[in-house]
């Protein structure tokens, strides 16, 4: 990911500070959405920007891409949809191996 300035970084969760918001051996190989803004409601809203006063999509509480097999699905299909990986994730949990 490029956190940390116009520098390519190796990520570390004791170095981010978004970090301690999420669960336990989530994986941050999306940590920039490639869907951002997907405005899907089912994974997010849309806020009033403090700054400028304009809508802008708050995803905050999404785990999708966070979740290892999903993660590891997309980065061997980047083609993939967000409804693919949602349908793949909805089936994950239906046959109870969910991701932590």
């Amino acid at each position: 990911s490029r956190y940390g300035g116009e520098h390519w970084v190796e990520w570390q969760p004791e170095n981010c500070p978004f970090y301690p918001c999420h669960f336990e051996g989530q994986r941050c190989d999306f940590c920039y959405c490639p869907f951002y803004p997907c405005g899907d409601e089912s994974l997010g809203h849309w806020v009033t920007s403090s700054t400028t006063n304009g809508q802008v999509w708050n995803c905050a509480s999404c785990t999708l891409l966070h979740e290892p097999v999903i993660a590891d699905y997309l980065l061997r299909n980047p083609e993939a949809s967000l409804g693919e990986l949602k349908a793949r994730k909805k089936r994950m949990e239906e046959q109870g191996r969910s991701s932590p």
